[in-house]
């Protein structure tokens, strides 16, 4: 344990990647920021995105410029609903208990997806299996158990849909400019515009023509 941290100090003393943190099959992309005792297995993080301290991820696919705020809970793995136990103990020979009674076939992994330019706010939980789409919000503390559509803001627990952040025009637009693939030269030169959306739009727009 002491030799592991010691390396990740090492390893990680130029980023923003803390040596506290765990992180497991994970690939980061650059300008990632991971803070102290975050937990990720299995996991793909993009660019310019974060995670908040104590938070974790399992089996999840993060977009571009999320922003997970601290302690929430992304993922995470099934039991199966329609057997005689939904225990561990009946179908993973590899489990925290030491032991297995029968090791058969089911998926245990579930897949949860988190779109770009997505923001969870502070302990958050979201379920394995589901998909939070570009541009979405959710409120503290709530518990995501469906699909979160583009631009939509939800909260409580269950998380319910509230609004959206802007009308459907706007939010189409916004999903096929895909601002969170421009290359770093671009977002600089476009930086000051993203304070306001008229203007975003009207110097995109502008530049097109162009």
């Amino acid at each position: 344990m002491i030799i592991s941290l010691i390396k990740n100090i090492i390893h990680r003393r130029e980023t923003k990647i803390s040596p506290f943190a765990i992180l497991t099959d994970t690939e980061i992309a650059r300008n990632v920021g991971i803070r102290p005792l975050v937990k990720m297995e299995r996991c793909r993080i993009g660019r310019c995105s974060y995670m908040g301290t104590m938070s974790a991820a399992y089996d999840t696919i993060i977009g571009n410029f999320c922003s997970i705020a601290r302690e929430c809970y992304i993922g995470g793995a099934t039991h199966p609903l329609d057997r005689v136990s939904t225990s561990v103990c009946f179908y993973l020979e590899s489990n925290y208990t030491g032991i297995c009674y029968d090791s058969n076939d089911f998926d245990w992994h579930t897949h949860t997806t988190i779109g770009n330019d997505v923001w969870l706010g502070t302990r958050v939980t979201v379920l394995g299996g589901v998909t939070i789409a570009d541009g979405a919000v959710i409120g503290a503390g709530s518990v995501v158990t469906k699909d979160v559509g583009p631009y939509e803001i939800w909260a409580g627990n269950p998380a319910r849909f509230i609004r959206k952040r802007f009308d459907e025009s706007t939010i189409q637009s916004l999903l096929k400019m895909k601002w969170w693939y421009w290359d770093d030269s671009v977002l600089k030169e476009k930086g000051y515009l993203f304070t306001n959306v008229e203007s975003f739009f009207s110097d995109v727009s502008t530049s097109k023509q162009e």
